[in-house]
């Protein structure tokens, strides 16, 4: 469903259409993921535990990091962003026919689209490890360095780009704001 969203948002005649359905698909994803989250006894279980060896100046420690830490708040500001996005495209398509933007305005909406596509494959990734890779294992403990590796970049992922989403789609739904003063 969200590769139909994302292609439908990329094209220029089915922009509006895609921004709607990008939104209806965050909204159905934020839904089931929450009540998932909420029903889910083992959450604190399913962490990202990283070893940091003993050094010359430094204890060996180890950090367990709770995977719902960056998907919970993730998911959410990606809906946030995704509302505020279908807000403005619809407000320019009503009074415009069209998405009319300044320079400046349009490159923030193709950052928003490819940060919007990059941060979902994370939250995704994320989600599919958090609901089928912890089932067995109480924490990574036992996955490969490799893919420790990986679930860290996702999770870091999950953090930083929803905010960066966010961030551009208050950047875009100013217009709306702009357009109407005068």
């Amino acid at each position: 469903m969200f590769l139909v969203a994302f292609v439908a948002m990329s094209n220029y005649l089915t922009a509006s259409i895609g921004f709607g359905l990008v939104f209806a698909v965050q909204l159905i994803y934020t839904i089931v993921f929450l009540f998932e989250l909420a029903n889910d006894t083992s959450r604190q279980n399913k962490s990202l535990a990283l070893t940091f060896p003993k050094t010359a100046i430094s204890t060996g420690n180890d950090i367990t990091l709770p995977l719902y830490w960056a998907l919970c708040p993730g998911v959410i500001l990606q809906f946030v962003a995704s509302l505020l996005t279908v807000m403005s495209t619809d407000f320019l398509y009503k009074k415009y026919n069209s998405l009319k933007l300044s320079r400046s305005a349009r490159f923030n909406l193709n950052m928003y689209k490819w940060m919007f596509v990059i941060a979902t494959v994370a939250l995704i990734g994320l989600t599919y490890s958090y609901s089928n890779d912890f089932t067995m294992v109480t924490s990574s403990a036992n996955f490969s360095g490799g893919y420790k590796s990986l679930l860290l970049v996702l999770f870091l992922s999950s953090i930083i780009l929803p905010v960066i989403n966010v961030i551009n789609a208050n950047k875009l739904s100013k217009i709306m704001v702009s357009s109407t003063d005068g």
